[in-house]
């Protein structure tokens, strides 16, 4: 059975955190990027990360999981957590394919590396099958 991952690198959320925001009492900072942060190698690079669970090839499960990942001015993810669920393999397939790709930063108006939150979206669908 094969299958298709998408990777929307149209990210639903950028918010770069000042260095203040990281106070529990303060909401973070909302500026301008100049530049979204991105996987090194680009979305193929990030698409050959995820591993479509066996089990669910199998069940046919199918959905979009939207990982909120932190990418600090140093390209390391800082956090990665699931924000919209679709199943715990899937789930878990989406977050391991994101931590296994290099990042690099978002970059303000200036051309400064800031650190970042986004939303990705994976969605894992499976090809059809062809008509005899």
């Amino acid at each position: 059975m094969s299958f298709v991952i998408t990777i929307i690198m149209a990210m639903v959320i950028a918010m770069p955190l000042s260095a203040s925001s990281t106070m529990l009492d303060k909401e973070p900072s909302v500026v301008s990027l100049d530049r979204m942060p991105e996987p090194v190698g680009g979305v193929a690079a990030l698409g050959l990360a995820v591993k479509y669970p066996e089990l669910a090839k199998k069940e046919g499960v199918e959905g979009v999981v939207l990982v909120k990942l932190t990418i600090a001015s140093t390209g390391k993810i800082v956090k990665a957590e699931v924000s919209s669920p679709v199943r715990a393999d899937l789930d878990q397939a989406a977050l391991d394919a994101a931590k296994a790709v290099s990042w690099i930063p978002g970059k303000d108006k200036n051309g400064d590396s800031i650190e970042t939150t986004i939303i990705l979206p994976i969605k894992f669908k499976l090809a059809e099958k062809p008509k005899s």
